[in-house]
C-alpha cells in the first residue's frame, strides 16, 4: 500500500506523552509510537514509550534503535527498499505510507509487525517530520496462514473438516478395525432454512458444534461435514459404550433445545453407528507421500492433526526439567517441566511448534493431558523433586478435559503438594471465573497456581485481587537485560512489592547473565529461572 492523502490521524498514532490512555491502547494493542525527524538519511527516531518499543522489538532498552538507518537495518533487504521508497512518496503533508515486516526474537520465534506512519511536516517533497506506530500482528499472520494452507478446519462450527477427519481415523482405525464412528444427521436442516433463513442456521451449528464439545473426551475426535451431519470417532469403544454414549448424544441434540438470536431452535436429529474405514498405513504414506514426523524441521504451519495425535500414540513427547533457583543461595528449590518432542534419532526438541498447532485445532488438552502424567510419573519415581507444569486455557474450557486432568492431579494423593501448575496471566484473566475455580481445586489438593507472564499487559491491583494464585511468574521481556535499564528495575521492583503485599511468591524469568540476576535479587524477587542458571535438560 503505497502514500495516501489523509485529514485526520488515528489516536492510536498521536504522541502517547499526551495521554495514559493512549500509552494503556498502545500496550493492549501491543504497539509502539514514535516520531522521526530530520532530513532524509540523518533521520532521528524518538519514542513515545521506549519500554513498549523494547517489549515489541524484543531488544534492550540500549539496542533500541535511535536512528532511521538503525531501524530499517533491523529488516530484511527487501523490506528496507520498500520502506524507504514509501517514505520518499511522502511528498505531501498529511500522506501516508503503510509496510508490514518480519522479525526473529531471542526464543528464535518469527515476530510479525505492521507500521503505519503519515507526514506532519517536511521541506519541499522531504519530509521532517514524520509521526508512525508499529504494532505486533503475528496472531492475524499466523491465522491467515493456517486459513490459506490447509483447509483443516469447517469454516461454520470450528471443528475439523470432514477431509481432515477422515484422514485421521483411516489412519488410526489400521491398528482399532473395530472403531466406529456416531454420525449426527441435522434431518429437518432443509424445513428449518426455509423458515428462518440461513444465517439462524449458522447459529445452531455453531451452538450444537460447542455442545458436543463439552461432552466428548480428549481422545475422541469431532467433525462437521459441512452439512446436515456431525461426525464423532470414538476409539477402542465396547458397543454397550457406544450405545450409551449415542443415547447422550441424541439427547443433548434432539431433546435440549438452543437459544440463538433467532429465538430457540429444535433441531431433528438422527443418530446412526457406522464402521471406520481401515487401509494400511504404510502403503498410504507411500501413496500419498506424507511425509515423516520430523519435529525440528516443521513449522506450526506444517503440523496437521494426524502430526499431533501420531505423535501423542507414539509417545514421542517428554519432558525437560529447567531449574528454579532461591535467589541469594541459587540453589534449585523446584524444576518447571516443559514439554518436548523426540524425533527419529531420538533426540529432543522444542514441541512449540506441536503446542500452538494443537491450540489452533482444538487438540490441546491431549498435549496439557500428556504432560500433567508425565510429571505425575516423575513425582512418583523421586520423593525429594518438586515439579510446576503448564495448562492451556482450552483444556480449562473442556468440560471432559477439565475433569480428566484434576483427576490426574488427585491420583497424586500426597505427592500432589510437591506440585505447582502454571496458566499465563492473559489466560487467566480472559477466563477469570474460571481460572479461580481451577485454583481452588488445585488448593483442595495442595497444588499452587502460578500465574505464568506476569506483567504482559493486564497487570494492576485489582487484578492481583481477583487472581487466586500463589506464585506469579514476572514476564522475561521486563527480565532480560534489566540490569541496564532503571525503567525495567523500577517495574521489577514494584511487581516485587505486589507480591510481598499480596502474600506471592515471584519468580524472574530469562535470566541470562550475572548482572541481571544480582539486580533481579536486589530488588526482592524471591526465586529466579533462566539459562544462566540452567537450560531444560532431559529427566
Amino acid at each position: 500500500m503505497g502514500p495516501r492523502k489523509s485529514r485526520s490521524f488515528p489516536i492510536a498514532l498521536k504522541p502517547a506523552r499526551d495521554s495514559g490512555e493512549n500509552v494503556q491502547v498502545l500496550s493492549l494493542l501491543r504497539a509502539a509510537s514514535f516520531h522521526l525527524r530530520g532530513p532524509e538519511g540523518g533521520r532521528i527516531v524518538n519514542w513515545d514509550q521506549p519500554h513498549l518499543a523494547c517489549r515489541l522489538l524484543d531488544v534492550s532498552d540500549t539496542n533500541l534503535p535511535r536512528t532511521q538507518k538503525a531501524l530499517t537495518e533491523l529488516l530484511t533487504p527487501a523490506e528496507q527498499r520498500q520502506r524507504s521508497s514509501l517514505i520518499s512518496g511522502l511528498t505531501e503533508d498529511g500522506t501516508r505510507y503503510q509496510l508490514e515486516y518480519s522479525l526473529t526474537d531471542s526464543e528464535g520465534q518469527q515476530i510479525w509487525l505492521s507500521e503505519t506512519g503519515e507526514r506532519l511536516s517536511g521541506n519541499g517533497q522531504c519530509a521532517t517530520h514524520i509521526i508512525a506506530v508499529i504494532r505486533d500482528i503475528s496472531d492475524q499472520k499466523t491465522q491467515n496462514e493456517y486459513i490459506k494452507s490447509a483447509p483443516n478446519l469447517e469454516p461454520i462450527s470450528g471443528l475439523m473438516s470432514e477431509q481432515a477427519f477422515n484422514n485421521i481415523i483411516t489412519h488410526i482405525s489400521n491398528s482399532l478395525p473395530k472403531s466406529k464412528v456416531i454420525r449426527t444427521t441435522f434431518s429437518n436442516r432443509q424445513d428449518m432454512t426455509a423458515v428462518y433463513g440461513h444465517t439462524a442456521i449458522e447459529h445452531l451449528i455453531r451452538a450444537m458444534a460447542k455442545r458436543l464439545r463439552g461432552e466428548i473426551s480428549p481422545k475422541d475426535l469431532a467433525c462437521h461435514d459441512g452439512g446436515d451431519s456431525f461426525l464423532i470417532f470414538l476409539p477402542g469403544q465396547s458397543a454397550e459404550a457406544l450405545l450409551e454414549r449415542s443415547k447422550k448424544l441424541a439427547y443433548i441434540f434432539d431433546e435440549l433445545p438452543f437459544e440463538t438470536p433467532f429465538g430457540t431452535l429444535y433441531p431433528d436429529c438422527k443418530i446412526s453407528i457406522e464402521s471406520a474405514p481401515a487401509v494400511s498405513v504404510s502403503s498410504r504414506r507411500d501413496s500419498e507421500h506424507l511425509p515423516s514426523l520430523s519435529p525440528a524441521n516443521r513449522t506450526q504451519a506444517e503440523i496437521t492433526e494426524l502430526d499431533i495425535l501420531l505423535a501423542l500414540d507414539q509417545n514421542k513427547f517428554d519432558l525437560a526439567l529447567q531449574p528454579i533457583c532461591r535467589a541469594g543461595s541459587r540453589h534449585p528449590e523446584y524444576f518447571e517441566a516443559l514439554l518436548r518432542i523426540r524425533d527419529e534419532a531420538g533426540h529432543l526438541s522444542t514441541a512449540f511448534p506441536f503446542i500452538r498447532a494443537a491450540e489452533h485445532f482444538g487438540m490441546i488438552s491431549g498435549l496439557d493431558l500428556r504432560a500433567i502424567a508425565l510429571a505425575k510419573a516423575i513425582l512418583r519415581k523421586d520423593p525429594n523433586i518438586r515439579l510446576s507444569v503448564n495448562i492451556s486455557v482450552g483444556t480449562l474450557n473442556a468440560p471432559k478435559s477439565f475433569e480428566a486432568y484434576l483427576a490426574e492431579i488427585e491420583s497424586l494423593g500426597s505427592d500432589a503438594s510437591r506440585l505447582v501448575v502454571e496458566l499465563t496471566e492473559t489466560m487467566a484473566l480472559d477466563n477469570l471465573e474460571i481460572a479461580n475455580l481451577f485454583a481452588a481445586k488445585l488448593q483442595s489438593y495442595g497444588v499452587k497456581m502460578a500465574i505464568d507472564d506476569f506483567g504482559a499487559g493486564h497487570t494492576s491491583f485489582n487484578n492481583l485481587l481477583g487472581l487466586e494464585a500463589q506464585v506469579i511468574k514476572i514476564d522475561g521481556r521486563y527480565i532480560r537485560d534489566i540490569a541496564a535499564s532503571l525503567e525495567k528495575q523500577n517495574f521489577v521492583r514494584l511487581l516485587a512489592e505486589m507480591a510481598e503485599v499480596f502474600g506471592l511468591i515471584s519468580v524472574a524469568e530469562m535470566i541470562d547473565n550475572e548482572a541481571d540476576a544480582r539486580t533481579v535479587e536486589r530488588l526482592g524477587v524471591h526465586y529466579l529461572q533462566g539459562y544462566y542458571l540452567g537450560r531444560p535438560a532431559p529427566v
